[in-house]
C-alpha cells in the first residue's frame, strides 16, 4: 500500500466521521428546539395560562387536565412538522459542504487543517 492511498482512505474516514457529526449537531438541535416547544407549552398550560387567561378575558373558565395535556401534544407535534424540513435541508446541506471541503482539500493538500 501507498502513502497515497493510505491517506486517502484516512481522509474519506475522517471525511465520514465529519459528515455524520454534522448530521448528529442538526439533528440534535432539532431535538433541542422541540424540547424547548414542549416545555414552554407545558409551561403555558399548566402555570402561566391561569394566571393571564383572567387578566385578558372576562369569562375565562378553566380546562381540564386532558384539554391542557391535548394542547401540549398538538403544539409540540405542529413545531416537529415545522422542522421536518429546515432539518432535511440542513442534513444536506452539512453533507454537500464536507463533500466540498474534502475535494478541495483533495485538490489542495496545503490547506488541510
Amino acid at each position: 500500500m501507498d502513502s497515497a492511498g493510505g491517506n486517502d482512505e484516512i481522509r474519506d474516514a475522517q471525511e465520514s466521521g465529519s459528515d455524520s457529526m454534522r448530521r448528529w449537531t442538526v439533528l440534535s438541535l432539532a431535538g433541542f428546539a422541540l424540547l424547548c416547544v414542549f416545555l414552554l407549552a407545558v409551561a403555558w398550560e399548566f402555570v402561566f395560562e391561569d394566571l393571564i387567561g383572567p387578566l385578558l378575558m372576562n369569562d375565562y373558565r378553566e380546562e381540564s387536565f386532558q384539554e391542557r395535556w391535548e394542547h401540549v401534544i398538538t403544539t409540540t407535534l405542529f413545531a416537529a412538522l415545522a422542522l421536518v424540513i429546515p432539518t432535511v435541508l440542513s442534513t444536506r446541506l452539512a453533507t454537500k459542504v464536507n463533500s466540498t471541503s474534502g475535494r478541495i482539500t483533495t485538490l489542495n493538500p496545503s490547506l488541510e487543517t
